[in-house]
């Protein structure tokens, strides 16, 4: 039962984090004309980088 629930949870944790729609973080490289813009979340970058989501100025 409990892996059952693990595994559902896993699979909507995948879809949410492959949605463009509900991002909070916008990354943008490179120089103009050749920017390429990346949307991510901050809570799976926060928990996994320490100090990321941090005020560092």
């Amino acid at each position: 039962m409990f892996t059952q629930f693990f595994t559902k949870l896993s699979q909507n944790y995948l879809e949410l984090l492959k949605d463009d729609k509900y991002y909070d973080t916008t990354i943008e490289v490179g120089e103009d004309p050749n920017v390429k813009i990346f949307h991510a979340h901050s809570a799976p970058n926060d928990t996994s980088q320490p100090g990321l989501g941090e005020n560092k100025s």
